[in-house]
């Protein structure tokens, strides 16, 4: 009966150190958690434009080590300690320790990404700027 004791303690303990979010906003709706134990459950397609990916040893998660999507329709990613899956516009993923599950970027994040990026007309005129004195340190050296 002690086993069992520990063990209901323990999973007290690691839920106390996990921070959950249920938000939209810049993100797929949905519910996330960080901490010891990291997960999401999200809702929204991705914005993923290959027919086929397959990677091992590697994902879009830090700690996987295999994903394999099939366009918007599936996707599923294996870490050490965890899982992601995605079917359609659901994607959950779990996970403990090195394996932090990431939610794929959506649409609606790239939309917000790009009107970001062109709501403020100085950012490429400062960019400009830094590439023309960068350009004139090297041509004094």
């Amino acid at each position: 009966m002690r086993p069992t004791r520990f063990v209901v303690a323990l999973l007290f303990l690691l839920a106390g150190c996990t921070i959950v979010r249920v938000d939209s906003q810049n993100h797929p709706p949905g519910i996330r958690s960080s901490g010891v134990v990291d997960g999401h459950l999200t809702f929204g397609f991705s914005d993923e434009d290959a027919l086929l990916r397959a990677e091992l040893f590697d994902g879009r998660s830090p700690g996987a080590f295999f994903e394999l999507g099939v366009w918007k329709l599936f996707r599923v990613e294996l870490g050490l300690a965890g899982a992601a899956v995605g079917v359609g516009p659901v994607d959950m993923g779990f996970g403990v320790g090195f394996y932090e599950p990431r939610v794929p970027t959506s649409r609606q994040q790239t939309e917000t990404m790009t009107i970001d990026v062109y709501e403020d007309p100085g950012t490429v005129e400062q960019a400009e700027q830094t590439n023309k004195s960068q350009s004139k340190a090297v041509e004094k050296r």
